[in-house]
């Protein structure tokens, strides 16, 4: 109990430090820019995200939800994060689009662990309960990378980083306001991550609930028919392909623009 109260302080004074706003209902570009601007300079894979996510952790230990002021504050900073993480790749690599500047860190810094295995199911609504449209900004397909679980990027078949705020430019495309991407506190998939980082709706800004209740914007199931993440029949399919296929795809492209030295006992022949 001591050790939550400590850390509930410790976020709190984080949040008191930065001028992190209870809720982001109507939240400007000089505002995000504002909050963008504490972390500017702090990388995806820094140790410093993963103590944020350790002291929430202990904040919110299970088998408790996140839940009053705080906890708001605690959702929505996953938002603010997951921009910040988007800006901070744009800022500092080169490239024509947003995934060939993330290949570019991933390839510059090839001690930094990332993950396309997580599903990216989530991040493929439509609207109409999956009969309707997928939003403006979806292309093809979007795709998931982690780094360390806790940061996450969503890419579009196009490219380009989908997120649920603005970034530096304060855009807002509708798919990443559906689909984009969002901090993960947990350490893993699990039950700490559905009730930290998934189960939170109720806390999002206004417009975002507003909008997917509205529209009726639903992910893909996790099982087979007509609305199935998996199936070429599906609602959710396009150009005969299955949301998940076409995921992969994307993934196996992204592999192929990240240049990494390959490790010694590849080269001689070894599997391990």
């Amino acid at each position: 109990m001591q050790n939550e109260q400590k850390a509930r302080n410790m976020l709190s004074e984080l949040f008191k430090t930065i001028e992190m706003p209870e809720d982001l209902d109507s939240i400007t570009e000089k505002e995000l820019s504002h909050l963008l601007a504490w972390f500017k300079e702090i990388p995806p894979h820094a140790d410093f995200w993963k103590r944020v996510s350790h002291l929430v952790q202990l904040a919110f230990p299970a088998p408790e939800r996140l839940a009053g002021s705080l906890g708001r504050q605690v959702h929505l900073f996953r938002y603010v994060v997951s921009s910040q993480q988007a800006d901070y790749v744009r800022r500092n690599f080169i490239g024509q689009t947003d995934v060939e500047k993330l290949a570019r860190y991933l390839s510059l810094n090839p001690s930094v662990s990332y993950s396309l295995r997580e599903s990216d199911r989530l991040h493929h609504k439509k609207s109409q309960l999956g009969k309707g449209d997928y939003p403006i900004g979806y292309g093809c397909g979007n795709f998931k990378l982690l780094i360390g679980f806790h940061s996450e990027f969503i890419i579009n078949s196009s490219g380009e980083f989908q997120t649920i705020l603005g970034n530096s430019s304060y855009k807002l495309p509708l798919n990443g306001i559906v689909n984009g991407a969002s901090f993960n506190y947990a350490d893993r998939n699990g039950q700490d991550h559905k009730r930290l980082d998934v189960h939170n709706f109720r806390y999002d800004p206004i417009w975002r609930r507003k909008l997917l209740l509205k529209e009726n914007y639903s992910a893909p199931l996790n099982e087979s028919g007509k609305f199935s993440y998996f199936t070429r029949y599906s609602y959710y399919a396009f150009d005969n392909q299955s949301a998940r296929e076409r995921s992969s795809r994307l993934k196996r492209e992204f592999r192929r623009k990240v240049k990494r030295p390959r490790p010694i006992c590849r080269l001689l022949g070894f599997r391990y």
